[in-house]
């Protein structure tokens, strides 16, 4: 299958959750065709409002910048992992930005849905049939207490429930070289996860309450993220 890792990340490659990223991968086969676009490197110019691809040029958007080459990318996927840390309790601005951007997917307001919420429909119904995975690192010591507010804007644009979502608090520990026993077996249980969501599109109850559980004591990690960050 084509895989399509979207970094939302300001440090790239050398970023935390492009450590839990690559983790995650490592479970798929081999012969897994793996594309990973950093946004930040990308001209993604904001959303303009002008419903130009609902009216003048359904379906296309008329900014001429780099989205136009991740149209296609996004189309051609048969994975799409959205990979980002946590900001303020939401997604990076980046890849809000990217999200905008993709309003010319969608067929404008034509359904009611159960809740009498405005729905949009995709374009391509195929898109649908994507399978969608969004992993997220964050500074906090637990990750439900953090991540509610992201779950509500991704229930909203993707649907409640839609799309495998691995989110690792403590996540400072994944690159600084320290409590590396803790760190190797939880990774270990995010490429498990990987294997997982590759052959099923889902992960197992058991792998998904081992993710849950954290690398490290909330005391062991103040002290290594206080000093870090000191």
């Amino acid at each position: 299958m084509r895989v399509l890792i979207l970094d939302g990340g300001p440090k790239k490659d050398a970023g935390n959750t492009m450590a839990l990223t690559r983790a995650f991968v490592s479970g798929f086969p081999a012969d897994a065709a793996i594309k990973t676009e950093h946004l930040y490197e990308k001209n993604i110019r904001p959303c303009a409002g002008c419903f130009s691809c609902w009216t003048k040029t359904p379906g296309k958007c008329v900014i001429a910048d780099d989205m136009q080459a991740l149209y296609r990318s996004l189309e051609e996927a048969d994975i799409i992992i959205q990979s980002f840390p946590l900001y303020f309790y939401g997604m990076p601005a980046v890849m809000k930005g990217l999200i905008d951007r993709c309003l010319p997917l969608t067929l404008p307001l034509d359904t009611i849905g159960d809740n009498l919420s405005a729905c949009h429909r995709m374009r391509n119904p195929h898109f649908c049939d994507k399978r969608l995975a969004i992993l997220s690192t964050c500074g906090h010591t637990r990750a439900a207490t953090v991540y509610p507010a992201l779950d509500a804007t991704l229930d909203l644009i993707w649907g409640k429930g839609t799309g495998t979502r691995i989110y690792c608090a403590e996540g400072e520990v994944l690159t600084c070289g320290v409590c590396k026993r803790q760190v190797n077996a939880y990774l270990e249980i995010v490429r498990q996860a990987g294997r997982e969501f590759y052959a099923d599109g889902v992960l197992s109850p058991a792998t998904a309450a081992q993710l849950a559980r954290p690398i490290l004591s909330p005391s062991t990690y103040q002290t290594i993220a206080s000093h870090r960050w000191s």
